[in-house]
Order: structure tokens, then sequence, then C-alpha cells
């Protein structure tokens, strides 16, 4: 099933920003392979790559190395981190954001990645967010658009 591309957007005071894609990483590269949980929904046989600018899974912690994330297969909740830091020509900005939260059904054998886009517009920029599902080749399979910030792991249900 393919959903219809939805992005969430937030409001940031911010100069000089250009395009900006948060940990993207090539799968595969550096990943951390994290140990699979019985939270996750019950399937621990396989692993999925997780990229991106990710704060938590499944209201869970992760670290944030910029590298790749390995979680069991399964519906996950995955919420972005709330800040970011970028360069302009003189200086380094620290970027305040709203997280986004993503409902994403993971499949064995696909990559899932959450990215980060900025744009300026006059002296204020704005952030947006979008998931997606990529098979081997990086072809998008699927695209998620975000979940209310008050929705748990009940948004799975479903999916």
């Amino acid at each position: 099933m393919t959903t219809k591309p939805s992005k969430a957007s937030g409001r940031v005071g911010l100069l000089g920003v250009g395009l900006i894609w948060g940990c993207m990483a090539p799968p595969g590269t550096n990943a951390e392979a994290r140990a699979p949980t019985e939270e996750a929904n019950g399937t621990s046989a396989s692993l999925v790559t997780l990229v991106g600018p990710i704060a938590f899974v499944d209201g869970k912690a992760v670290p944030r190395t910029g590298k790749p994330i390995q979680v069991p297969t399964g519906c996950h909740v995955v919420r972005t981190d709330d800040s970011y830091d970028t360069m302009t020509s003189t200086a380094m900005i620290h970027v305040m954001v709203e997280p986004v939260s993503f409902a994403i059904p993971m499949r064995g054998g696909y990559n899932y990645y959450v990215e980060r886009e900025s744009t300026k517009s006059s002296g204020a920029g704005t952030v947006r967010y979008a998931a997606y599902e990529r098979d081997a080749s990086g072809n998008v399979i699927q695209t998620f658009g975000p979940i209310a910030p008050s929705a748990g792991r009940e948004a799975c249900q479903g999916l």
C-alpha cells in the first residue's frame, strides 16, 4: 500500500540555511546493531535499518550518533530530535524545532529513512520532515505522514 506523501512543517528563526538532510548515511555504513526487545511487537527474528534525525523509537531514547540503527521488524513509533546544528559561512547555529512522530510498519528487506529539510524564507526558515520505506536499490516504496504528537503505540494498530 502506498500512502500519499505528507510532510510536517514548523517555523524556526534561522538565517543563511540552504537545504539540509539530517543523518543521511547510506544503509549498511557503520550501522549500530541494537538488540531486539520483547516490546517490539513480539517479533525479534529480523532487523531493519532506520536512518535519520531520530531521538526516540517506541518511546525509548536511541543514540544520537548520526549513524543508522537497527530495529526489529514490526510497527514502530519514531520521533525526531528537537534540535540540530547547522553552519553558515560565519557561524555555527543551534536550531530548536518541534519534534515530529511517525508510525512506521517496518518490513524485512527494506530500509527506513526519516528526512529533515530546512529552507530559508525571509530570515526565518521552515523545517519539513518525511518518512520513507526504500528497497535495496533506494527506490521509495512507501511514504509515511506524521502522526499526532499525542499518539503513541496505538497509532500502529491497523498498519
